[in-house]
């Protein structure tokens, strides 16, 4: 499966990518940084109490998949990267990789059921699935920023 994706890529096949994320990937796809980026807001105190157990998941996960690259992200602060995703429910979970969105949504605030999706995605990572149009916008906002090593410094100092 991984030489047939890989093939499709090369032939142009398979997912519409941009020529900046195209560069980004690496042959081969499970190999590619998965990021897994925890969208709350500071005044919410379910994600004031998932954000221990988000890292401490996210840590323990990267011990053996060290392409997996958490971010936490407080929707208010960054309303202008946000754009048109309306998040309605806390804690949201966007995991996504160069080649598209592998979970966006709610998520109960339960360490394992964090863990069980972002094994998923570590496992099956050819799997993306489509996504509305202000949440793919915001997935090509985040790869962005986190492929700019100059924007992933401010961004990582502001975290």
């Amino acid at each position: 499966m991984v030489a047939n994706l890989t093939a499709n890529r090369r032939n142009g096949a398979g997912p519409n990518i941009d020529a900046h994320t195209r560069r980004l990937m690496p042959e081969h796809p499970l190999l590619a940084p998965l990021h897994a980026a925890c969208l709350c807001a500071a005044w919410c105190r379910t994600c004031d109490g998932y954000r221990a157990p988000f890292e401490a998941v996210v840590s323990a996960l990267r011990a053996q998949h060290p392409q997996l690259q958490p971010h936490w992200i407080d929707i208010e602060d960054e309303a202008d990267l946000i754009g048109d995703v309306d998040i309605e429910t806390f804690p949201t979970l966007l995991v996504f990789d160069a080649r598209g969105v592998h979970f966006a949504g709610p998520l109960t605030p339960q360490p394992e059921v964090l863990k069980r999706v972002l094994v998923s995605a570590l496992q099956h990572g050819g799997y993306a699935t489509p996504q509305p149009q202000a949440m793919e916008a915001l997935t090509g906002r985040l790869r962005l920023r986190w492929s700019d090593p100059a924007a992933t410094a401010t961004h990582l100092q502001q975290e």
